[in-house]
């Protein structure tokens, strides 16, 4: 811990005194309150105020899986914006609107971008592999209605962190597998991306950095059967084979040096490289998990996101940028 900024160290000093769970006993609704409980606690430290915009509306989406909230957030009242649909993290289990709703905000006001977040399904009410399923109808949904959302099909980017990281590029996985819809870039942060769970960071970083190894393994057990293959390419991205994986769009990956995720986020975009999809790997060493969302404390995290709002205008030549 010694490694990390000052007040890094300070938040998670906090932090670990007041993360008083017992992840063998709790259940996911309880996990579910308290991860809010201590979101909402530590808010006013870590982000900036909402961003003011010109609508945040939300539509029912019907899936094959289960009706599935989105939250539009429009920055303008154009009708044809570039778009990123957003998948929040949470081990499939916690996380919600609300948890990511600053970040969502923010990236909308900066990039002008059409930003849409999904609730999707959580586990253990729902298991793999309906949930990425569900990511995918919904994203495929957006596609086809982009003139109900304000969005323009053809400019349309994928993104989440953690868990939402692995649902982004399974939505990926899907859209090459169904022949749409046309992703032009996937945004993954921190992604969990090898549900055995073999990673040397999960060792190096099991614990005290907020997400822990017993945490993640707990998050998988609410997610999986007994009878999941753990090696199923939209389950475990790492595993899937430079054939499969060689259609992806070009990816920017973010990786933090004190998270358990680490190593995988790193493999992964590896293994997404040696199969020729052109990959930007950002890697903050000095960092933990879920410190992309911390950028009022954390100039590092501003910097971060920033990054990540330059390639969106970017990729969508926005502001004449082609």
């Amino acid at each position: 811990m010694l490694g990390l900024p000052l007040k890094l160290r300070a938040v998670l000093m906090v932090h670990n005194m007041m993360a008083k769970l017992d992840i063998s006993k709790v259940t996911p609704e309880v996990f579910r309150r308290h991860n809010r409980k201590q979101l909402k606690r530590l808010s006013a430290l870590i982000e900036f105020a909402p961003a003011e915009l010109h609508e945040v509306r939300e539509v029912i989406v019907m899936t094959s899986i289960s009706a599935c909230k989105i939250r539009i957030y429009k920055p303008s009242a154009k009708l044809d914006l570039p778009t990123v649909v957003y998948f929040h993290g949470g081990g499939f289990v916690i996380g919600d609107f609300e948890t990511h709703d600053n970040l969502c905000r923010r990236m909308a006001k900066e990039t002008g971008c059409a930003v849409i977040a999904v609730d999707y399904p959580r586990a253990p009410e729902y298991k793999f592999p309906d949930i990425p399923r569900a990511c995918y109808e919904v994203t495929a949904w957006i596609a086809a209605h982009g003139a109900e959302v304000g969005a323009d099909v053809g400019k349309l980017i994928v993104m989440g962190d953690s868990a939402g990281g692995n649902l982004a590029t399974g939505v990926c996985m899907q859209a090459v597998q169904h022949g749409l819809p046309a992703i032009r870039q996937q945004i993954l942060v921190y992604p969990c991306t090898d549900a055995t769970l073999s990673g040397k960071s999960i060792q190096t970083r099991a614990k005290g950095y907020i997400l822990t190894e017993d945490m993640m393994r707990w998050f998988l057990n609410q997610y999986v059967t007994p009878e999941t293959d753990l090696t199923s390419p939209l389950l475990s991205p790492n595993h899937a084979s430079l054939e499969e994986l060689k259609h992806l769009p070009p990816a920017i990956v973010i990786t933090a040096g004190y998270d358990p995720l680490c190593s995988e986020g790193q493999s992964y975009a590896q293994r997404l490289t040696e199969a020729g999809v052109k990959v930007e790997l950002a890697h903050y060493d000095h960092m933990i998990h879920v410190f992309f969302q911390m950028p009022r404390l954390l100039a590092t995290a501003d910097k971060a996101q920033q990054k990540v709002f330059k390639a969106i205008r970017t990729t969508f030549g926005i502001d004449g940028v082609l």
